[in-house]
């Protein structure tokens, strides 16, 4: 699932989002709906995650997690400055969940979902 994921996208996205100064200066920020579906696009590309995940047993669910950290976030970690890479991981997680499990589950539940 991951081995499309677009790291330099996902890294410019994040560190527009958050940048050195808003960390420094302990500014607020938040992404927009356009940054989601950049997020989810550079993740996952043009398609979405199957929609079966929220149902996946907890073991899967953990192995699709840890997929997730070894391919996507350990090199987002590695190539950001320590400051952005601790708050583009919160983001890129959270995504990463609403993406996988919360979505599908209010999808397939027949809920709004975003």
């Amino acid at each position: 699932m991951f081995n499309t994921a677009n790291l330099d996208e996902l890294r410019r996205i994040t560190q527009g989002v958050i940048t050195q100064e808003a960390v420094e200066e302990g500014k607020t920020w938040k992404l927009d709906d356009h940054q989601r579906r950049q997020i989810r696009r550079a993740m996952f590309g043009p398609g979405k995650p199957n929609s079966g995940n929220g149902h996946r047993s907890v073991r899967e669910q953990r192995e699709m997690l840890n997929q997730f950290t070894k391919m996507v976030v350990d090199p987002i970690i590695e190539s950001l400055p320590q400051d952005i890479a601790a708050c583009a991981v919160l983001v890129l997680y959270e995504e990463f969940v609403d993406a996988v499990f919360i979505q599908p589950s209010w999808e397939e539940e027949g809920g709004a979902g975003d």
